[in-house]
């Protein structure tokens, strides 16, 4: 997603410049220009939210109000309006001396499905003098932009307690023939979002991390570095102090998903002082009690 509008329009609107201890503003004084604030929207669409705005924005502001109408590009589209989704008018005004307006967008939460993006785009009409040529190539052209519907089911952290089938790399190098494990998930009571995982590798050595979901289109998990495992059981050896130690690695994003209802955990596994196990990553897949009651009896 394009994000270089909103840094354009305050180097535009008041760059500083400090001379002799006095501040002077180098005010954008060009050509009017108008478009959308990026070339793709993502609205996280929860049971709770159902009206959105797509800002437009403008180079310079106006004694009056100016309206542009706003269209949409049935060919580039396949959220369907009526069903999906509602534009509460087909124009939008930028309020005199304002720099910005929006688009109000009404989204129904019961019509998307999980794991099934919709889109549609709007095509702002604006006279041509207005149109920066600078963003308005084929490439970059921010007199259009993409809205994608991302449907984002409700929070519970209980949603992530109890049975959980493991697949995990660690396995393939570790335990030979093993490719997925039943584990348990419990609630953490000391940490709010909390989770310890019990015993998904050694038998005594639970992990414990914490859901982050404050942002329903990326929810994270973090953890601290904590024990692993002890040498002898990985390795049948001792190397450095003799424990292994897990912390979560650099350039790796754990998450989890309330649509799927899995854990994907990414964990740099290493003994101190001596030498680096691997990064491995490790899927917990939620299962109900019952098939969790079947896999204890047939097997994965």
């Amino acid at each position: 997603m394009n994000r270089i509008f909103t840094t354009l329009i305050v180097f535009l609107s008041a760059a500083a410049l400090s001379s002799c201890g006095k501040t002077d503003y180098v005010l954008y004084s060009g050509a009017e220009y108008v478009m959308f604030s990026d070339t793709v929207h993502t609205l996280a669409v929860e049971e709770s939210a159902k009206t959105f705005s797509i800002p437009v924005a403008s180079t310079v502001s106006s004694t009056q109000d100016r309206n542009y109408g706003v269209e949409l590009d049935l060919q580039n589209s396949n959220a369907i309006e009526g069903k999906h989704f509602r534009l509460l008018s087909h124009t939008v005004t930028i309020a005199a001396g304002k720099l910005t307006g929006d688009v109000q967008i009404e989204v129904d939460y019961r019509t998307l499905q999980k794991n099934k993006d919709l889109c549609f785009t709007l095509n702002l009409v604006s006279k041509d003098s207005q149109k920066w040529d600078l963003f308005s190539n084929e490439d970059n052209n921010y007199s259009h932009t993409h809205v994608i519907l991302r449907k984002c089911c409700p929070y519970s952290l209980d949603k992530f307690t109890g049975y959980a089938v493991l697949t995990s790399s660690y396995f393939s190098q570790f335990f030979k023939g093993v490719e997925s494990k039943l584990v348990r998930i419990e609630k953490n009571p000391e940490v709010e979002d909390g989770l310890i995982l019990k015993e998904p590798f050694y038998e005594g050595y639970d992990y414990k991390i914490k859901l982050i979901h404050d942002d329903p289109l990326a929810p994270k998990i973090k953890y601290e570095e904590q024990l692993f495992a002890h040498c002898r059981d990985a390795f049948g050896n001792i190397f450095g102090d003799g424990y292994i130690w897990m912390e979560s690695p650099a350039g790796y994003t754990s998450y989890f998903s309330t649509s799927e209802d899995f854990i994907l955990l990414y964990n740099h596994v290493y003994v101190k002082n001596f030498a680096s196990v691997g990064t491995f990553v490790n899927v917990f897949r939620m299962v109900s009690d019952e098939e969790a009651e079947r896999i204890k009896r047939e097997g994965l």
